[in-house]
């Protein structure tokens, strides 16, 4: 489930400072509305042992804020409705729990124009002082827009930040998609993608996270991946950068919407868009999901994530 770390084996984290996460509004796009606080009930949804874990944890409630930050982002900007994969509950929801109740995950899906996928989602496991949230958008096969993924997960104390606008050209010998995409300002901001990846390099509290996994290496060679001390600071900037990269996304999209033309689908971007697709499908936490909450459960959260693209090919 993109979980980089064993979620069966982490030891309860140190207290952290308790404190309410206000959502500040991102610095480099002036031009946007500030958002409103993620709301205290909207955080009290879900199976149980995500509410537990909402309670007894201010981190894991300030990395469930910034989620629902995002997801203000993309539902203020973008015409989304509920989707559903088959396999979840009417609405695009699913939410499963371990036999004993102790851990617990649940997924919200979209869709609409201009998004073939979008998902939201947190999985807990209070007991042990772990949990995590996933958001993916995969852009429609119309544009080589990039996809997104903003993932945080706690784990011994620190905070775990990937997000990510994924490539789907190669962004090394294609100039021209390295600079639209990664340097380049879209209306409405002021930064672009590398001047975003720029300052969070400057926290000097942030360090530079590497997968140990040899597959995931290069699907985050784009990513903003760092760990620090869950602090109210920390968690803000976290906030601003997240909500940053979700702004660009969003102005991208509409961007591309904008021009009125849709490109004829290339084998490239087709590579790789079944390649991030096979990288949900088979990350290594999928492996201890199923161990907590069944194959049938874990498969089921899994195409719930990516919209089943595995079974049925993305519409270009």
């Amino acid at each position: 489930m993109h979980l980089h770390m064993t979620i069966g084996s982490h030891r309860r984290p140190s207290a952290t400072p308790s404190f309410t996460l206000t959502c500040r509004r991102p610095r480099w796009c002036p031009a946007q509305r500030p958002m409103a606080a993620a709301s205290s009930s909207s955080q009290r949804d879900g199976p149980p042992a995500l509410q537990e874990m909402d309670a007894s944890s201010p981190a894991y409630a300030a990395v469930r804020q910034t989620q629902a930050a995002v997801m203000q982002v993309f539902t203020d900007h973008l015409l989304l409705a509920p989707a559903s994969d088959g396999s979840a509950n009417p609405g695009g929801k699913l939410e499963v729990a371990s036999d004993d109740g102790s851990a617990a995950a649940a997924v919200q899906s979209y869709s609409g124009p201009g998004v073939r996928w979008l998902s939201s989602s947190a999985l807990a496991r209070p007991g042990m002082g772990f949990g995590g949230t996933i958001m993916q958008g995969f852009a429609d096969g119309s544009s080589d827009v990039p996809h997104f993924l903003l993932e945080q997960t706690l784990f011994g104390g620190k905070v775990l930040l990937s997000l990510v606008l994924w490539p789907r050209r190669d962004w090394m010998l294609d100039d021209a998609y390295l600079q639209r995409y990664y340097g380049t300002a879209p209306p409405g901001c002021e930064l672009t993608y590398n001047d975003l990846y720029n300052r969070t390099m400057a926290h000097p509290d942030w360090k530079l996270y590497q997968s140990p996994v040899l597959v995931v290496k290069p699907m985050m060679s784009a990513a903003f991946a760092f760990t620090f001390p869950p602090t109210e600071e920390n968690l803000l900037l976290a906030q601003e950068a997240a909500t940053g990269v979700a702004l660009l996304w969003v102005s991208f999209l509409k961007q591309r919407q904008a021009d009125g033309t849709k490109e004829q689908a290339d084998e490239g971007v087709q590579l790789y868009d079944a390649r991030y697709i096979q990288a949900v499908a088979e990350d290594p936490g999928n492996v201890m999901a199923a161990r907590l909450f069944g194959e049938q459960n874990t498969n089921a959260i899994v195409k719930a994530m990516h919209g089943d693209a595995t079974k049925e090919p993305l519409t270009f």
